[in-house]
């Protein structure tokens, strides 16, 4: 069985996060193992919240792991909330890792054209030291142009989003996924580029309403253990944007989940029954 490591905060009320990514690693048929950066009492749209970052505790638990001679095929780092955690990640990847081990970053930085709450300019600087190494990276279109130090639009073309996509490929490593994608008929889904293949691909669904807490971590998630299992990058993508729009389907009977995260359980059997039949 394939060990994939999930390195970002636990919410402990609210679905996003290690509280997404962990079921449906385990749901795709790999082992699940979570290093969390922070522990939250919930995610950031309830009122009242704690929060211990956990920063200080994350060399321990590698070394422990290294006297053990534990591994993993898959490291993905999703959100982090200190700028020291992305050199932490990258000594993951080189103490944890085997030789041919996926290096999977979801720089978790901002949306809507904006960086997340507590984060500078300085933040962006120290992800691009994670973002240029890593095996395949899946921004947000916000993110890309933080990366990139564009402006920010809300309707960009086609063409447009291509070419940001094709930019940040000329000064990273690895291959992209991009979501967020919108086409200019009204799908939405991820605009990518394939290092291996050299291709720039795109793969859509139709556009559903609202905004959901947790989408992009699903997403990532599904994409790893997808990848893991040895699916290609568009086979990898296009299963997570079928998974991402059923689990908002399914939210969608629920008029007060939306806040509270994305209803990907109901989902998760639809996910088991098609990799099955896709395997067959």
């Amino acid at each position: 069985m394939k060990r994939v490591l999930s390195v970002q905060d636990l919410s402990c009320v609210g679905k996003c996060s290690l509280g997404a990514a962990l079921p449906v690693l385990s749901v795709m048929g790999v082992e699940a193992c979570a290093l969390p950066t922070a522990v939250l009492s919930s995610h950031t749209a309830f009122l009242n919240i704690t929060r211990a970052d956990l920063t200080d505790r994350i060399p321990a638990v590698m070394d422990a792991w290294g006297a053990e001679g534990i591994t993993f095929d898959a490291i993905l780092s999703g959100y982090l909330g200190a700028k020291e955690q992305m050199a932490l990640v990258k000594r993951l990847w080189t103490q944890c890792g085997k030789k041919k081990s996926l290096r999977i970053c979801d720089p978790a930085m901002g949306d809507g054209g904006e960086l997340y709450r507590g984060f500078d300019s300085s933040y962006v600087t120290a992800m691009w030291e994670l973002v240029r190494d890593a095996d395949v990276i899946l921004p947000n279109v916000t993110e890309v142009c933080l990366l990139l130090g564009k402006p920010w639009r809300d309707n960009f073309t086609e063409k447009e989003q291509k070419d940001l996509v094709l930019s940040l490929a000329e000064n990273i490593h690895g291959s992209i996924i991009m979501t967020g994608y919108r086409q200019d008929g009204g799908g939405v889904g991820a605009a990518c580029y394939d290092r291996a293949e050299e291709k720039f691909l795109t793969c859509c669904g139709r556009q559903l309403t609202g905004s959901y807490f947790g989408t992009g971590d699903l997403f990532a998630a599904v994409t790893t253990g997808a990848l893991v299992r040895g699916k290609s990058l568009k086979e990898a993508v296009r299963l997570a944007v079928d998974f991402t729009a059923i689990s908002i389907e399914k939210t969608l009977e629920d008029s007060d989940a939306r806040w509270y995260g994305t209803d990907f359980e109901k989902a998760l059997p639809w996910l088991c029954r098609h990799l099955q039949e896709s395997e067959v």
